[in-house]
This record gives C-alpha cells, structure tokens and sequence, in this order.
C-alpha cells in the first residue's frame, strides 16, 4: 500500500475529521472570522487549516474586501454639540499657554486700540491655524498607517488564497512545556509578506518590546517591533525588501522601546525559513 493511500485511508476512516469536513467548518466560519467576531477557539481553528482549504482562503480574500468597503462607506454624520465648545476651550487653553509678554511701545508712541486689537486677532488665527495644522497633519499619519496595515493584511490574504503558503515553526531550548514561547510564521517563500502568530510570549515592560529579524548569512534585518497582549499571544504581519526565499531564518528578540539595529538579546524563538 502506497503512503497517499495509506494516507487517505486514515483521513476518511471513522474517528477522523475529514478534509472535505474541515474546508466545510472553514468555510462556516469565515464571515465572523473575516470581522473579529469569531471566538479564540474558532479562530485558532482558522489559522490551523486555513492553508489546506482554498476555497475557504478565496472565500476570506473576497469578505476582507468588502471589509474595507464597509470601513470607508458610513454615513456622515454631524458631530456631537458640544465638540464646538470643547474645541474652543482648548484653543482659549493653548491660547493662554502662548499669549506673549506685554509689549511696550517706543517712547514718543502710543498703541491705537485698533492696532492693538487686530494684532490680537492675527495671533488668535495664527495659533488657531498651528493648532488644526497639527491635528490634521497627526490624522494624516493614521490614516498612512491604516491604509499600510490594510495593503499587508490584504497580501496575506492573497497569499494564502494561492495555495503556496506554507507555515514555520519558531521555538527556542527550552525544556517543553505546555507554557513555553511559541510562534508560527505563515509564508510564501517567493513572496515578500508573512503572518505570524506569537503564543506565551512573557509581557514586557513599557520600556521594552519585541522585535523581528529576518537573518542571511550572519546579517540581521529588522522588520518591525511588536507587544503581546496580556494572555501572551500576538497576531501581526511582517514585510521583507526581498523574498523570504532569500533569508535563512527568522528570529524574534527582547529589545528597547526605541528598537535595535542589531539583536542585543538571544532570541526568544526562531525558526529556519526552509522551502
């Protein structure tokens, strides 16, 4: 008897959740899974099998676009009455903060009231304007950020749905253990993007946060920093220069809030990127 049928026999003997069964569950899952509303049980379960089932990966690509249709298509709305006040107020306090010592004219001249109240005015305007200028320029930051973090999930997601994903297992020495750091990068290694799920990670101090590296050949490139959540686990996306064919491992390490240019630390986990 040949390894796939062996293979197949045990798949479809009684006992065993079939693949066919499995894709079906996926696919059940899916629309909550696609918004956040799945629970951590189902969500694992998603993760698990998500690379043996097409169809299901499709069917997840297609929910997160209409995803980030529904973020962008809410009404407009008026905002709530008492923003006025509450933005006038700030600007009166910012005002106060930077209202200029009192000037004294030359001698021989005195202020003329209108003078003294339109040189008022254009301060007013020119805090005011210093004001929405960095609130806007901060929104604007956001919104960068968001529109990135949804190009990265959304290459995931592609990835995924071609069927060439593959996952890697990053571990460290340590003696098992049912608590013991743990995570999974799921990746294309012809591609340029990865999802990896962090699980026991210790929390660290606001002074501290985890990093990830891609390493070849002795050389380490930072890709980007994270924080667990306070169960441990973490879910993020990851994005290389090159292919990740291109790298020989990952690492994750312990390093300062501000980041590293190099590993400072050993690695909590890492895994060999392997093709």
């Amino acid at each position: 008897m040949t390894e796939d049928t062996s293979r197949q026999k045990a798949v479809d003997s009684p006992g065993t959740v079939s693949n066919q069964d499995t894709c079906a569950r996926l696919l059940d899952m899916i629309p909550a899974y696609s918004i956040g509303a799945a629970d951590p049980e189902e969500c694992a379960f998603v993760k698990a099998h998500l690379a043996e089932c097409p169809d299901a990966a499709a069917e997840l690509v297609s929910y997160a676009a209409l995803r980030n249709v529904l973020q962008v298509s809410a009404p407009i709305v008026e905002p709530p009455a008492a923003l006025e006040a509450r933005l006038l107020a700030a600007a009166a306090a910012t005002r106060e903060k930077l209202k200029p010592a009192k000037l004294t004219p030359p001698r021989g001249r005195r202020w003329q009231p209108a003078s003294l109240a339109l040189a008022a005015a254009a301060l007013v305007l020119l805090i005011g304007n210093i004001y929405w200028l960095v609130q806007i320029t901060a929104l604007q930051q956001q919104v960068q950020r968001a529109s990135a973090g949804i190009d990265q999930q959304n290459a995931v997601l592609q990835m995924v749905a071609s069927g060439n994903a593959i996952p890697i297992a990053l571990a460290n020495g340590a003696p098992a253990s049912p608590d013991r750091p743990a995570a999974t990068m799921l990746c294309d290694p012809d591609g340029v993007v990865g999802l990896l799920d962090v699980q026991h990670f210790p929390v660290l101090p606001m002074d501290k946060a985890y990093q990830v590296w891609l390493v070849e050949a002795g050389q380490y490139l930072s890709v980007r920093q994270f924080r667990v959540r306070d169960d441990g686990t973490a879910t993020l996306t990851i994005q290389a220069a090159q292919t990740l064919r291109h790298f020989d491992s990952v690492w994750i390490t312990a390093e300062g809030a501000a980041g590293s240019t190099t590993p400072t630390t050993p690695p909590v986990v890492s895994g060999a990127i392997h093709y």
